[in-house]
């Protein structure tokens, strides 16, 4: 069995791939929104063309393979072009059940997108990548953040291109100050980029994503870059940018490279 499909809200429907990564569909009156692609090894678009009633466009949350992976059956997609270096560069695009679309299908997404009954604002949140970025749903109370923020079990900054943890902790600070402008508070609902890592968390048994910990990784990026917390050696996937670091703070988590702090 490929996509497991949880209907969310009668606006919002989740498709779980292979991997238990998240692709959701945002319905709309006139106009609706795949966010993220995944990469199962089975198609996409015809879930999305039996479940969608109206036209749709396809956002990317960033450019890493695991949420482009099947781009190609699409006619254009939008991403932050902050991200095209991601998006042009990571070698698993070289796997063999994927399909890429072509760069010159890419579009820029807008910051604001009109779906007839209500729109959708786009907010950077640069850090995991250059170009990351969140939806914000204002009428279903809904952010939907990739890997923006982690999705329960920390943020990795150390992939390659992951921006500072300094530029991490300025990008969050203009992300937070939107999210509040548009109304987000802690009674809203997340929903991250992967299933399940809520409960692979060092802080609590279940550590949801909301507003708060994104105010609590704020002030752990303070934290590191002040050395006032401690530093432990991560299991956890190693890239070209060297040893893994985690720290924590709150219900933030983060994993770092010490040359990128």
């Amino acid at each position: 069995m490929s996509y497991t499909t949880k209907k969310i809200s009668e606006k919002i429907t989740l498709l779980a791939d292979e991997t238990d990564g998240a692709v959701y569909l945002i319905k709309g009156r006139d106009m609706s929104l795949v966010f993220d692609t995944g990469w199962d090894s089975r198609p996409l678009k015809p879930m999305a063309d039996s479940l969608l009633k109206t036209p749709y466009k396809v956002i990317f949350s960033h450019g890493h393979v695991d949420h482009v992976g099947r781009s190609g059956e699409f006619d254009a997609v939008y991403m932050d072009k902050n991200d095209m270096g991601i998006y042009r560069s990571n070698p698993a695009r070289k796997m063999p059940h994927l399909t890429f679309i072509s760069e010159d299908k890419i579009l820029p997404v807008e910051n604001v997108i009109d779906l007839g009954d209500r729109v959708i604002d786009v907010v950077p949140c640069y850090g995991h990548t250059p170009g990351s970025i969140l939806l914000v749903d204002r009428r279903e109370k809904a952010v939907f953040t990739g890997d923006a923020i982690g999705s329960g079990c920390g943020v990795w900054l150390q992939c390659t291109g992951a921006l500072k943890v300094s530029r991490y902790r300025e990008n969050l600070k203009n992300c937070l100050e939107q999210l509040k402008e548009l109304g987000v508070d802690e009674s809203w609902n997340f929903y991250g980029g992967h299933l399940g890592q809520e409960k692979m968390s060092k802080v609590s048994d279940y550590n949801r994503p909301d507003i708060n910990l994104m105010s609590d990784m704020q002030q752990l990026c303070g934290l590191v870059m002040d050395k006032k917390v401690e530093f432990t050696p991560a299991d956890v996937m190693e890239f070209d940018e060297g040893k893994p670091y985690y720290a924590s703070h709150g219900k933030a988590e983060m994993f770092f490279v010490l040359k990128k702090i």
